[in-house]
């Protein structure tokens, strides 16, 4: 039986600046972790695309049987947008805190100079 969905949920949105340009690039990293993320949050992936661009950057997006996730990454800038939205109960902040708490660990002693910007937006109407 298919899980029914209310019309209402959680909508993050992440601007991240003062990310080294290596791992703004480096796809497999934020796979790994919004991997990790999504299993914590107990969401379903139903699929994955990845886009580089060249010279530089990339996109991922990750569509949830909840919704999705999508991330953009600008290396020039030092910087990424995350936006995870669900639906229904589903926490969006699970999937956030697992990547900025890996990333934060990688950054090693430069933790200090990354800076998140995170707004949540609650949506659609609860019965």
């Amino acid at each position: 039986m298919e899980e029914k969905y209310e019309f209402y949920g959680k909508h993050l949105l992440v601007e991240a600046y003062g990310i080294e340009k290596n791992f703004l690039n480096n796809t497999d990293f934020f796979l790994e972790f919004l991997e990790k993320g999504i299993k914590k949050a107990n969401v379903t992936n139903c699929g994955v695309m990845v886009k580089k661009f060249i010279p530089t950057g990339l996109t991922i997006v990750i569509l949830l049987a909840e919704s999705h996730i999508s991330l953009h990454t600008y290396p020039e800038k030092n910087s990424f947008f995350l936006d995870v939205f669900t639906c229904g109960k589903k926490n969006p902040i699970i999937i956030f805190e697992e990547l900025k708490n890996q990333l934060i660990i990688s950054l090693n002693n430069k933790k200090e100079e990354v800076v998140f910007n995170v707004n949540i937006l609650e949506r659609g109407k609860r019965n």
